[in-house]
């Protein structure tokens, strides 16, 4: 019981800056390439955004969820129109490698990969942790979605897919 308090208080301080449904903030990431680019270019006031919060170093849910999502997107895509933006929260000695399993797995076909070297736009977020995910809406106003992962017997099984296809589909009918 303990534990479970204290995971849903850390959830729950996981996006205090999201939670006020506040614009993306603008702030500099980077391109798989290298290339900066500002976060807030990334939402383009037509479709709603899904940004996914994730880290390799220590991270296995965070790696298996990119997977999972990244083999439901197609069928995603047939119910409503999305981008999928996912936002390594790595440090610089991690990066790299980062980027190579996103390059090996082919990640990059249909999520844009950023990476937040700089822990600004998760400093800003008040994100401390992950996997984690929002929804940036048409107006772009973000929307905090998940924290977090599901376990059975010790395994992980999923990082809440069904709650952030939910989430899409609210935002992308409005």
């Amino acid at each position: 019981m303990k534990k479970l308090f204290l995971i849903l208080i850390f959830a729950l301080s996981a996006f205090h800056y999201a939670s006020a449904q506040l614009p993306l903030p603008s702030v500099s990431l980077e391109r798989q390439n290298g290339e900066p680019i500002d976060a807030a270019s990334l939402v383009d006031g037509e479709i709603p955004t899904v940004m996914y919060f994730w880290f390799y170093e220590n991270c296995r849910p965070c790696i298996l969820g990119l997977g999972w999502i990244y083999e439901a997107m197609p069928g995603w895509l047939n119910e409503a129109d999305f981008r999928m933006v996912a936002v390594s929260i790595d440090y610089s000695e991690s990066l790299d490698k980062a980027k190579a399993i996103v390059e090996e797995k082919g990640w990059s076909s249909r999520i844009t990969f950023v990476y937040d070297v700089n822990h600004e736009l998760a400093d800003t977020l008040g994100l401390n942790g992950g996997p984690a995910s929002l929804v940036v809406d048409k107006n772009g106003i973000m929307h905090p979605c998940t924290f977090g992962y599901e376990k059975e017997n010790g395994i992980v099984v999923g990082v809440y897919e069904d709650k952030i296809f939910e989430k899409i589909k609210e935002l992308a009918a409005e």
